[in-house]
């Protein structure tokens, strides 16, 4: 999808553009994408891909990781700034036009308040959130546990502060209910998803997923499915149809040769799959199983046409560059960054 200007492709088996680490559309209009790069800041496209801008060479660090727009207003977005190399955060800044220019929020290393980030700092930040639907409720997911504003990231209530934060996942109609993953390495949370009934002040843990063996947790809701969660790893698929309370194994380990890195259901229907991390897989039925869709080496000219690299990136409709950062669905269309594209 771009940013894709690619020339000549002298020799590598798997050409690419840069890392792509974060996604976030436009659910009202999916032409207007925002996209976060490892080292090369936000971008933006109003025209679904086909050109790009970007204007973040000036903040303090190159690495986009986390992003959220407002859901009133997609012109107001929130990133995390961080170092390409190590991760660690300098701070939350803010565009209210669309990403042409950025202020820094109070979530910033010069802040007291906050008192983490910044040079000689290791605090990484790795999700933003928005509360769909209840103003100016932000959540902020990092290796020191979880951040809770309700004044629009103006002050902020720090809790869970042992926990390694990677995922934030909302009720599609329950404004109360919110789900968390966190992975601190030497916890004992790493096998199950937390559950908040009141809007993230408090959590509890819900039932370890069977066989996930520490694997690190994906978590999606779907709005046509209010009451259900998809959880995945690299060692299954999960489901549950009464907010957690109960999970049903769809396919734990993973099949032989399919990756379930990340595994993501189509919103509209749920029974398509599309999981994967070196190579995408494609399902289905669910994720029951899975049969590959894309070829990260060029070199497989069997999968792609042509004769040699060069070709057979001009010819494939199958090449997906490899190692697959964050992949998602949204109004039926499947996202996926990678460490060499957006597509």
């Amino acid at each position: 999808m771009g940013p894709d200007t690619m020339g000549a492709i002298t020799g590598h088996y798997s050409a690419g553009l840069g890392q792509v680490i974060y996604v976030e559309v436009n659910r009202a209009n999916s032409q207007h994408i925002y996209m976060g790069s490892r080292s090369g800041g936000l971008w933006r496209t109003n025209n679904g891909g086909s050109t790009w801008s970007h204007n973040t060479d000036f903040l303090p660090a190159s690495g986009v990781n986390a992003i959220s727009a407002s859901p009133s207003n997609f012109d107001s977005v929130l990133i995390n700034i961080r170092n390409a190399s190590n991760g660690t955060s300098f701070g939350i800044y803010r565009s209210t036009n669309g990403g042409t220019t950025f202020s820094v929020t109070p979530f910033n290393p010069t802040n007291p308040s906050l008192g983490f980030g910044g040079l000689g700092s290791d605090f990484k930040i790795s999700v933003i959130k928005y509360h769909p639907r209840v103003p100016n409720l932000i959540f902020v997911g990092t290796d020191r546990g979880i951040y809770r504003s309700t004044d629009n990231l103006q002050t902020w209530v720090r809790t869970n502060t042992a926990w390694n934060v990677k995922d934030i996942e909302f009720h599609p109609t329950n404004n109360n209910i919110i789900y968390v993953y966190e992975n601190y390495y030497w916890g004992t949370n790493r096998n199950k998803i937390f559950k908040s009934t009141n809007q993230g002040v408090s959590y509890i843990g819900l039932i370890d997923l069977p066989g996930n063996a520490n694997a690190s947790i994906n978590i999606v809701t779907v709005p046509s499915l209010p009451n259900c969660i998809f959880a995945s790893s690299d060692n299954g698929i999960w489901k549950s149809f009464n907010e957690g309370v109960t999970f049903n194994t769809t396919v734990s380990p993973a099949p032989t040769g399919v990756s379930l890195f990340y595994a993501t259901p189509n919103e509209l229907d749920t029974s398509k799959y599309v999981s994967g991390y070196v190579d995408l897989f494609k399902s289905n039925n669910g994720g029951i199983t899975s049969n590959q869709c894309s070829w990260w080496s060029l070199g497989s000219t069997i999968n792609h046409g042509g004769f040699d690299n060069q070709s057979a990136y001009n010819l494939s409709n199958v090449y997906v560059h490899a190692d697959c950062n964050y992949l998602t669905n949204v109004n039926g269309a499947f996202y996926a960054c990678t460490d060499g594209f957006f597509m």
